[in-house]
C-alpha cells in the first residue's frame, strides 16, 4: 500500500517569476539595434495560476517602467538542479502569453538574448521558434526559441529603419537567389 501511495503522489512545483526590465541606468541609451535588460525580482509561487494572478496584478498597477516579459519557471520539488525538463512561459509586458503570438517573415522583432534585447526580422518560420536575421550588421542568422521574440517595445530610428529595410531587401534577393539556383 505505500508502494502506490508513492507513485501516485502528485508532483509538488514551485513557480519562479522573473522580472525582464530594460536597464533603465540614465547614462545608458536605450536604442535599436540593442540594448541591456536586467532581471529585477525572482518570486516564488506554489501554482501556475497564482503566478498568473500576480502578473495580472503588476501589469494593470504599471508596476514597473519599460517592462520587457515575465519569465515563470516550473521547479520540481523533488530535482536537485534545474532542468530542461522544467516548464517555462513568458508572458509579454501585456500579461499576454507569447506562445500564443505568431510571427511572419519579414516582421521586425525584439529578441531576448541573455542580458540584452536585439532588433532583427524574421527570415523563416519553424515549428518551435524562428530563424531572425540580427546583430547590429544584420548579417548574423539565429535559430530563435518563439518564446524569446517580441514586437519592437520601443520606437526605431529612421537611421536603423533604414539599414533594417536595406537588410531585409538583401535577405530576399539572396534567398531567392537560393531557390532559383537549386532549381537549376
Amino acid at each position: 500500500m505505500l508502494l502506490f501511495s508513492i507513485f501516485t503522489m502528485e508532483r509538488k512545483s514551485i513557480y519562479e517569476i522573473r522580472v525582464v526590465q530594460s536597464d533603465n541606468d540614465l547614462f545608458k541609451t536605450r536604442r535599436y539595434p540593442r540594448f541591456d535588460v536586467v532581471i529585477l525580482d525572482q518570486i516564488l509561487y506554489y501554482s501556475k495560476e497564482t503566478a498568473e494572478k500576480y502578473i495580472k496584478h503588476v501589469v494593470e498597477k504599471a508596476v514597473y517602467d519599460d517592462l520587457i516579459c515575465f519569465i515563470v519557471t516550473e521547479r520540481p520539488m523533488d530535482a536537485l538542479c534545474v532542468s530542461e525538463d522544467d516548464g517555462i512561459w513568458v508572458y509579454d509586458q501585456y500579461g499576454e502569453d507569447v506562445s500564443s503570438a505568431s510571427h511572419q517573415v519579414g516582421d521586425i522583432v525584439d529578441v531576448l538574448r541573455n542580458d540584452e534585447i536585439v532588433l532583427g526580422f524574421v527570415t523563416e518560420v519553424l515549428d518551435n521558434g524562428y530563424i531572425v536575421l540580427s546583430s547590429s550588421s544584420m548579417k548574423s542568422r539565429i535559430s530563435v526559441d518563439a518564446r524569446h521574440i517580441f514586437n519592437p517595445h520601443f520606437k526605431i530610428s529612421v537611421r536603423t529603419e533604414r539599414r533594417l529595410k536595406k537588410a531585409i531587401e538583401h535577405s530576399k534577393t539572396r534567398i531567392i537567389n537560393n531557390i532559383w539556383n537549386n532549381k537549376k
